[in-house]
């Protein structure tokens, strides 16, 4: 039966990973909001990334993953499975899901379980699905993501091209303003974010860079905020250490602003701070795609890799020139992962000049400040 002829009352749509894969699926519910306009949708996601989603226009409720926690082990499995099957699902559309999520999806009963078809068991729980060969990137991560509800019948033949948003109240908003007012931010001098850190997913630009370029910044009087997420704090302290080695008159309005340790708070209260950032710099990581999804300025480092690249992991957006991707000008034949020293280019990332990546910076301040509105 076509996706135009069913109508589904109550779905659950499934990625339980990191950060910037749920960012990359959120088209997939303003796909589905717009075909089943009074379906009530369901998100489940991991604990972590529940404050993004909460509250997103389009979601009626968040299900909370919390798999070192409640839903640890087989009790958990079936605890897990409980709180699927009292919600009553016609459908659950799994994005990205693990043995785990899956199994409850079949202990649960979902009349209608669909996903790709990447692991064995997924022939085994799943009712329909589809095998894509993400491997191969052949389009982004969010393109695939609808891809799939398109191919596996979840939605019709419509392709219209959606793209990530995170809308914040005005309370997320007035935090964000007080805890930088509290440390001397008065909104003059631009303000960049950087984000030096990473999971490790791809390759990253080197530590030394990122403190180079923050104090290449300071001395042209531009504000820094250094971000981070809970376990990161030793490394943005070792930048704030390499920053203070460099040698270099800092402009007197320039501040450089630490939101590490203690700071750190949940990802909505980073995606406020990002709001009041002209620019923000990061690898390929979550709270990059935390940025594009508010609307703000990116600058970015891409591996060449294949799996790892920006065609498939690169700031999806409306407006191309607000973001600038800088990758390593090597001809890379890996696939997966970096072969490390049998490579003639390793490591390349570092062949991204603290140069080509300060430029970026200063020509999205420059394009910013030619189209406030945007």
């Amino acid at each position: 039966m076509p996706a135009k002829d069913l109508v589904y009352k109550k779905i659950l749509v499934v990625r339980p990973d990191r950060l910037g894969d749920v960012i990359l699926s959120m088209p997939v519910i303003e796909s589905l909001r717009a075909q089943y306009p009074k379906a009530e949708i369901t998100m489940m996601v991991q604990t972590f990334v529940a404050p993004v989603v909460k509250g997103y226009r389009g979601l009626n409720e968040v299900l909370v993953y919390d798999p070192k926690g409640r839903h640890r082990g087989m009790s958990g499995t079936f605890l897990l499975a409980e709180e699927i099957r009292k919600r009553r699902f016609d459908l659950a559309l799994v994005l990205q899901a693990g043995f785990q999520v899956a199994y409850s999806l079949f202990l649960a009963d979902v009349p209608k379980r669909v996903g790709p078809l990447s692991k064995w068991y997924s022939w085994i729980f799943y009712h329909r699905g589809y095998r894509q060969h993400r491997s191969q990137v052949q389009m982004h991560e969010a393109e695939y993501n609808l891809d799939l509800a398109l191919q596996t019948g979840v939605l019709g033949e419509s392709r219209k091209k959606r793209f990530p948003s995170l809308f914040l109240d005005a309370l997320d908003v007035q935090g964000a303003a007080y805890w930088l007012e509290d440390r001397g931010y008065n909104r003059n001098p631009p303000l960049v974010a950087v984000h030096p850190g990473m999971s490790g997913s791809a390759l990253n630009w080197p530590e030394e860079h990122y403190a180079r370029l923050v104090a290449q910044l300071l001395m042209r009087g531009i504000s820094v905020l250094l971000t981070s997420g809970p376990d990161e704090s030793a490394l943005i302290q070792r930048v704030i250490s390499k920053v203070k080695s460099h040698r270099g008159i800092i402009d007197p309005k320039a501040k450089l602003f630490d939101y590490s340790g203690s700071e750190v708070r949940d990802l909505r209260f980073l995606a406020a701070l990002q709001v009041f950032c002209d620019v923000v710099v990061a690898p390929s990581t979550g709270p990059l795609h935390l940025a594009t999804a508010i609307g703000a300025r990116t600058v970015s480092f891409y591996p060449p890799i294949k799996v790892q690249s920006a065609k498939r992991w690169g700031p999806f957006l409306r407006h191309s020139d607000e973001a600038t991707v800088l990758t390593p000008a090597v001809d890379c034949p890996e696939t997966f992962k970096c072969a490390g020293e049998k490579c003639v280019f390793y490591p390349c990332m570092g062949s991204i000049a603290v140069e080509e990546a300060l430029a970026a910076v200063l020509n999205q301040l420059e394009q910013a400040k030619a189209s406030p509105a945007d």
